[in-house]
């Protein structure tokens, strides 16, 4: 039988791993070196399973001890698990202003997924083996092309300043050829 202490201190161990999951997501999204992008990784993957073991010990003791965990441990489970949602959110765009446009680009060992707002701003996130990286900027639309100021990925020309859309097929080419034309055998979003 588990005592009142020890179901306290798996509240502790909760609250501490989902607070560490947190703070490593937090910094694989500011600008880390890329080399250490897939330790934070692991180490919140890591912190993620630890949480999510002693959640279902600590559920199955608070049930069969009748008892609920105490202020501050629970105060910071609390604020950890809002945290760690809240970024989640904003990482990908769920705070921003309604969506016009949900978009992917699916490669062999990576992804691109493209969010497009009613308010002009837009979402990159582009998905490696071992990351994420977001971009995040303003576009404007003429027509059926997507205009955007800058290069979405600072340093690379991979995805043109000027996109495409064809609604009929559901793809926004990004890929220009030397001709100036547009590649759509293959560098293409598909549209949801």
């Amino acid at each position: 039988m588990t005592s009142i202490p020890k179901f306290q201190n798996r509240v502790k161990w909760l609250a501490s791993s989902v607070t560490i999951a947190f703070l490593s997501s937090l910094a694989q999204i500011a600008d880390v070196q890329e080399e250490y992008r897939l330790y934070l990784l692991i180490f919140e993957i890591l912190a993620l399973t630890l949480a999510a073991g002693i959640l279902i010990v600590v559920a199955v003791d608070g049930w069969y001890l009748k008892t609920w965990p105490s202020g501050i441990p629970m105060a910071l489970l609390v604020i950890s698990t809002i945290s760690y949602i809240a970024l989640i959110c904003w990482f990908n765009g769920y705070l921003f202003k309604r969506s016009v446009i949900n978009a992917v680009f699916l490669d062999d060992f990576s992804s691109m997924r493209l969010r497009l707002f009613e308010d002009g701003k837009y979402v990159l996130i582009d998905d490696w083996m071992f990351g994420t990286n977001r971009y995040t900027g303003h576009y404007s639309w003429n027509g059926d092309t997507i205009k955007l100021p800058y290069p979405p990925i600072p340093g690379r020309d991979f995805i043109a300043l000027k996109m495409l859309v064809d609604r009929k097929a559901r793809r926004i080419y990004f890929r220009r050829k030397i001709d100036g034309s547009y590649e759509r055998g293959f560098y293409y979003f598909e549209i949801d």
